[in-house]
């Protein structure tokens, strides 16, 4: 990861009504191992073209389900930047998720998890 790109949070796992689920050792364990996929997937895609990526932070959310499939993608920039939404979106499609702990499940009483996470420039 070079200084122009970094993921600037962790994942947050949230239950259906929005209560987070970072402290808890099973979420915390699964969100970090989304973050690390996510992150080899997004960043090396930024970094394909930094000038059109530029000065910019997007939020990144979706659900995933008990098999590591990605749901209901959003994809929220704080300056329009259809490049780097779409390289997001293109990367983020390829990528499997491991199967979501039934742990996790049950600490988040749902049969997906929420995760929210920021990618940031500088």
């Amino acid at each position: 990861m070079t200084p122009q790109q970094e993921v600037s949070s962790i994942p947050v796992i949230t239950d259906n009504a929005g209560a987070s689920e970072k402290g808890t050792p099973a979420s915390s364990a699964y969100a970090a191992q989304v973050f690390e996929i996510e992150q080899r997937a997004v960043i090396p895609a930024l970094q394909k073209d930094v000038k059109r990526w530029g000065k910019n932070s997007i939020r990144v959310i979706y659900e995933v389900d008990r098999s590591g499939q990605i749901h209901n993608l959003r994809i929220f920039p704080k300056k329009p930047n259809p490049w780097a939404e779409e390289t997001i979106r293109r990367a983020l499609n390829t990528v499997k998720f491991p199967p979501v702990p039934t742990k996790v499940l049950n600490e988040v009483h749902s049969d997906r998890v929420h995760i929210e996470n920021d990618i940031d420039s500088k």
